[in-house]
């Protein structure tokens, strides 16, 4: 169901709602229905297919019926991404490659996300665990451990105590270096005293005047000349060379100092990072004072200062000092260079934020130093407390230094200081206070200072007498838990094998109940089943954590949005450090009459229609089950209706019913309700998918979007997230859904009513001045929605369902004919070309009015492959009926589901991307090429073909992105256009792939334009066309830059 369409009033509502189901239909249904409520009884006629299905079912239907119907995160979660980087949930980019937990093997996989946002008018719940926090909408879905079993649970319905899934260990990245940006260097040189007088003996034994001497050493000017030889000003660089060059070997190097800093040494400027230089940088953010004049460092330990101006010297040249301050014991090191400020300034300081994101992608030796550098500044080793922390103010940075150090396994707890003055701002303080990480630490990251490493040591052996981390579990079961799990094995196996107590096992204890079970089991060890699934544990990237609080929360503060991730196939992500569900969107149920919309109840007293999809519909359905419910469809749809009706008892309002089912459904939803009780409301709820009111005269209509009522009313209202309406012919009342469970009277919400100035076109066009122009902004989301699911990056292959059922017959194919009318003709010569040279397989492509009527030669071993964005193209369909009688294997590549070519291909791959309206196709076509190329890597794959796979498949995946940033460009276009709005004839030219889309191209402009343009492969332009070619004639060239 994709589009609700609801009415109230004094029309005649059935001509209404088919009506608003008609404009709608653009949206793409697969199915259709309506409901009304005549004289208190509700009539429901619902048909798959189109709307002219249910037209034609709805001719008998009382139509005089005046009623009927037609997760989130706070904006500053971290989400740890595949390649390192730590990114606020608000930051990031569709298509981000994010860490997710595969939870068979309890490893984190990377894998594709897409990001949603929600406006959001609730507090936001936080919930804390010993290594941190998370604050949520009620709604989001946290991931606890039950067992061994992991469940999704609403953060409303969390409680102290529940075991949440922590990262424990990020696996291994490679990496890779950063790069930084070099900034202008002017060097300067004085004499020595023994270089001016050289000079001057010059200039006597030559008998010289000042001019002469500027004219021989080609110098800037005889004032120039002149300041050299009173030595009263610095010498630049270039003049330094072309005294070099004049006075020849005799001119001594140490006749000139250096004077790009007072130390008399020049500044080197890295351009890659090092190590050392990511130490220095470490150091420096964490408490470095860098100005234009001076950079300092201060310390009350001496010998790490001179570490660390041992190490500004070999990466900068610059040595700098060390001095005493009178007023203080403190201990400061010194350096002079404008240079390495500007250069401070470009590289880290004006590019904070991404600075910071991209340390986190860089390789483990030169993380670990920034790590440690930044320890080395505000770090601190807590003997007495056992811990070892660091306290800044830069919540970004520490809540990065929190994530980073899983990289190394070591699982740190952050919190929030309060400022202890006005005007200090709140403190960040992380610690680590177990003998691992601390361990770790040590050993991967480690200290500059000998003092604290001395400090660190001690630590270490003082925390080794309870190596036990008792915040952390390494296992999701208590003790008594074990026990039970094997009370069904044998008995003289694991008598005295398993841990004794009730609480939860320590790594240690559990590693000992191994070796004992090692021990006695032998041979059968690994075979055994509790073994598995406590290796499985050990050895994964994931430990748990048990909540220690749970608060509300302050309004977010980003205008009120909040975000989610959708996440392929493991849907979920760590966000900040803790295992987090997502949205997951799908759809329950075949395209069936059954399946189709309104449902209703136990009985028809109240029937619903409804947008998205309930998460914990299952679980409700066994709950209604036992409850006497009996369904008579597969879709998640009728069980919210039963729920509603379960909850509808006598002297319960509708809306009091719909809320309370509602706030036990999880999930995203926009529901439009009715009832037999009360037929002169209509309640409509959303979340997460989209609802409005319409506001005539005597009449509300209600839908899903605007050009379903626009032809009745402009004045608008629109629901926002988490909001209910009941609304009646003459008036509506908007209401918070949470506001139901938590007062016995809610309280109504003021709306503001909008009007709009859009036709009903308009209103379908999304705001674009028609659908053509639209289509084409669509476009890098086509290619997007062409490829989602279908590029398996992990191991480098095309994974196409569609195809899978003849695979073998693909990989054995000695010829391939691709066939196609217009557009997908021009793409089906692309093609040829992609899947000639990459799978190679011969290929011809034959327009399919010609096809049906040639006699081609059908030989065995043959496939044919069709292309038709409608999948009804009657002369491609006869060409592909054709081939079959032949007994050739037969393929389609369509947009539109279960069109007549999709269901007499033998297999094929749909292009999903949504209905194209304009007579002339723009984002199809792009979406053929896409999964054209694809179809040539599945068969290169089948065949053995050996190719740089990876690097394919990433310029492939990189398409959509790289699409919406020309059409970002759209201003310019429309500019450039306008150049050439005057010339009546036009030549499109390319050579090889590209020849495809100036054939394309041609055909558009003479279609959408009603210019005449014609187009050709760029080496046929000196066979003829050549002749045409003069100042009127402009010729478009695809080619890109590999071309």
């Amino acid at each position: 169901m994709c589009g609700i369409i609801g009415y109230i009033g004094n029309k005649k509502v059935v001509p209404v709602l088919l009506e608003g189901l008609k404009a709608l239909e653009y949206r793409g249904y697969d199915s259709a229905g309506i409901a009304v409520l005549v004289n208190g009884k509700a009539h429901i006629v619902k048909k798959a297919g189109k709307v002219a299905n249910l037209t034609r079912a709805s001719l008998p239907m009382k139509r005089n019926a005046t009623v009927g119907i037609g997760h989130c995160l706070a904006p500053d979660t971290m989400i740890y991404c595949a390649d390192g980087q730590l990114t606020p949930v608000s930051e990031l980019e569709d298509g981000t490659l994010v860490l997710a937990l595969n939870q068979e093997s309890k490893k984190l996989e990377p894998r594709r996300a897409q990001i949603l946002r929600h406006k959001n008018t609730y507090p936001l719940i936080t919930i804390r665990t010993p290594s941190g926090h998370i604050s949520v909408t009620q709604n989001h879905q946290l991931i606890i451990a039950d067992n061994f079993n992991f469940v999704k649970r609403r953060a409303a319905e969390l409680k102290k105590g529940d075991l949440l899934v922590v990262a424990k260990r990020i696996p291994a990245i490679i990496g890779k270096k950063m790069q930084f940006m070099p900034v202008r260097i002017k060097r300067y040189y004085r004499l020595t005293s023994a270089g001016h007088q050289f000079i001057l003996n010059h200039l006597k034994q030559k008998v010289l005047s000042i001019p002469t001497f500027s004219s021989y050493a080609k110098l800037s000017s005889t004032s120039y000349a002149d300041h050299i030889v009173r030595n009263d000003r610095r010498i630049r660089e270039d003049q330094l060379y072309k005294l070099q060059h004049y006075f020849g070997p005799s001119f001594h190097s140490n006749y000139m100092i250096p004077e790009h800093s007072v130390h008399g040494n020049f500044i080197n400027i890295p351009t890659e990072s090092s190590p050392n230089l990511m130490r220095i940088l470490g150091i420096l953010v964490g408490d470095g004072s860098i100005r234009l004049q001076t950079t300092r460092v201060k310390d009350l330990d001496w010998p790490y200062l001179e570490k660390f101006q041992s190490l500004f010297e070999q990466i900068f040249g610059l040595r700098g000092v060390i001095r005493t301050q009178n007023d203080t014991r403190a201990l400061m090191f010194e350096i002079c260079s404008r240079v390495f400020y500007r250069w401070y300034m470009v590289n880290v300081k004006s590019r904070f934020n991404d600075f910071i994101r991209d340390v986190g992608t860089l390789p483990h030796d030169e993380l670990a130093s920034f790590i440690g550098g930044v320890y080395d500044a505000e770090g601190c080793v807590a003997l007495k407390s056992k811990q070892l922390c660091i306290g800044m103010t830069d919540e970004r940075l520490i809540r990065s230094v929190h994530g980073w150090l899983l990289r190394f396994g070591i699982v740190a707890s952050i919190q929030r200081q309060q400022k202890k003055q006005y005007g200090w701002k709140d403190a960040w303080c992380l610690t680590i206070s177990n003998y691992e990480g601390v361990q770790a630490f040590s050993k991967n990251i480690g200290l500059l200072s000998a003092q604290k490493t001395a400090k660190l040591q001690q630590l270490i052996t003082a925390l080794e007498s309870r190596k036990a981390h008792f915040s952390t579990k390494v296992l999701p079961v208590t003790k008594s838990f074990l026990k039970k799990y094997v009370e069904t094995a044998d008995q003289s196996l694991i008598k005295g094998q398993l841990p004794r107590g009730s609480g939860f096992a320590s790594r240690p204890i559990i590693e000992k109940m191994l070796a004992n079970l090692e021990d006695t089991l032998g041979n059968g060890f690994h075979d055994c089943e509790l073994v598995k699934k406590v290796e499985s544990y050990l050895n994964g990237h994931i430990a748990f954590q048990q909540i220690i609080e749970i608060n509300g929360a302050s309004q977010n503060n980003n205008e009120g949005f909040v975000y989610d991730l959708e996440v392929e196939n493991h849907h979920n992500f760590i966000a900040n450090g803790l295992l987090s569900n997502n949205s997951r969107w799908a759809t329950h149920g075949k395209v069936t009459d059954t399946n189709a919309h309104p449902h209703w109840g136990k009985t028809t007293r109240v029937t619903l229609v409804h947008n998205g999809i309930i998460e914990n519909y299952a679980q409700i359905k066994a709950f209604l089950a036992k409850q006497g419910s009996v369904f008579r469809s597969e879709t998640d749809t009728e069980v919210l209706a039963h729920l509603i009706d379960h909850f509808y008892t006598e002297g319960v309002a509708l809306e009091n019913a719909v809320a309370k089912a509602l706030n036990k459904a999880r999930g995203a939803y926009a529901v439009v309700v009715i009832s037999e009780q009360e037929p002169d409301k209509i309640v409509l709820a959303r979340l997460s998918s989209p609802l409005l009111i319409g506001i005539g005269k005597k009449e509300m209509i209600v839908a899903s979007d605007a050009s379903a009522l626009i032809k009745h009313t402009k004045r608008i209202v629109y629901l926002e997230d988490g909001e209910m309406a009941v609304v009646r012919q003459n008036d509506y009342t908007v209401y918070t859904i949470a506001d139901f469970e938590n007062s016995k009277k809610p309280r109504s919400v003021r709306k503001q009513v909008h009007e709009i100035d859009w036709d009903i076109e308009e209103a379908q066009k999304e705001g674009f001045e028609h659908f053509m122009l639209k289509e084409i902004m669509e476009e890098g989301r086509a290619v997007a929605d062409s490829l989602r699911g279908r590029l398996d990056l992990e191991h480098n292959r095309v994974v196409l369902g569609g195809l899978a059922n003849v695979a073998d017959q693909l990989a054995s194919i000695k010829r391939l004919i691709i066939t196609a009318c217009g557009t997908a003709s021009y793409a089906g010569l692309f093609g040829s070309y992609v899947i000639e040279e990459i799978a190679g397989i011969p290929v011809e492509l034959h327009i399919g009015s010609e096809l049906r009527t040639r006699e081609a030669v059908f030989e065995k071993g043959t496939a044919v492959l069709a292309i038709s964005q409608s999948g009804e193209t009657i002369d491609t369909l006869e060409a592909v009926r054709r081939a079959k009688r032949a007994g050739l294997l037969t393929l389609g590549i369509v947009n539109v589901v279960g069109s007549t070519i999709a269901r007499e291909t033998d297999a094929g791959v749909y292009n999903h991307v949504g209905p194209e309206i304009a007579v002339a196709s723009t984002k199809a076509y792009v979406s053929q090429l896409t999964i054209l190329t694809l179809i040539a890597l599945y068969i290169a794959q089948l065949r053995g073909k050996q190719h740089d796979y990876a690097t394919i498949m990433k310029h492939i995946e990189a398409l959509p992105r790289q699409i919406e940033k020309i059409l970002r460009q759209k201003g310019a276009i429309q500019k450039r256009a306008q150049n050439y709005s005057k010339f009546r004839n036009f030549f499109y030219i390319g050579r090889k792939y590209n020849v495809a889309t100036a054939y394309e191209g041609a055909i558009k402009l003479k279609e959408i334009s009603y210019i005449h343009a014609e187009a050709y492969p760029a080496g046929e332009m000196k066979h003829g066309p050549i002749a045409l070619l003069d100042k009127s004639l402009p010729t478009v060239v695809i080619a890109p830059n590999d071309s």
